[in-house]
């Protein structure tokens, strides 16, 4: 009778494995983009290295003026779910970087030229974990973005004039079976 619960539990243990499913993450839309006479803009939720999660964004900013333009950074949002959380991070940054990052200037982009780079929004840094700090990874890394509306509220400046410009995308999770 013994045998017999063993082998019983271990069916049962091979069909709930069986069952398992992942969540996939996918973005309506896929790229969101904003064009005006003076710029366009794009955010795309980018997909962490490896996984089916986004972590971070992907952002190309080209200046089609004949003026310089800045991009005012400490005034530039993350949004989730149509409210402000937090500002926004480079990948790559360390965390004396990323302080220094609420103090930085305006970033000055000239005619025809682009600005790209991947973004994460600072209020979703992720914990490393023991195997992390042991490899001497990074000590900053974007968490996940959560399922809803997120995006940016951008803020550029043409000499006194003041554009703000909102881009948001709506990240969806289904789930697959492995």
């Amino acid at each position: 009778m013994k045998k017999n619960w063993h082998w019983c539990s271990m069916v049962i243990f091979l069909v709930f494995t069986g069952c398992a499913t992942v969540p996939v993450f996918t973005s309506d839309p896929t790229t969101q983009t904003v064009e005006n006479e003076l710029f366009v803009v794009e955010l795309e939720p980018h997909l962490a290295s490896g996984r089916s999660f986004f972590d971070s964004f992907r952002y190309v900013f080209v200046n089609k003026s004949d003026t310089d333009l800045k991009l005012d950074w400490p005034n530039t949002f993350y949004l989730k779910n149509g409210l402000i959380f937090g500002r926004w991070g480079m990948k790559g940054m360390t965390l004396e970087q990323l302080r220094e990052l609420e103090k930085q200037p305006l970033i000055t982009i000239a005619p025809g030229e682009t600005l790209s780079g991947l973004i994460f929004p600072l209020s979703l840094i992720a914990k490393r974990s023991r195997t992390a700090i042991s490899r001497d990874e990074p000590s900053v890394r974007p968490g996940i973005i959560p399922e809803g509306e997120s995006g940016m509220d951008l803020t550029v400046l043409q000499g006194d004039r003041v554009i703000r410009e909102k881009l948001i995308c709506r990240i969806a999770v289904s789930h697959m079976r492995k």
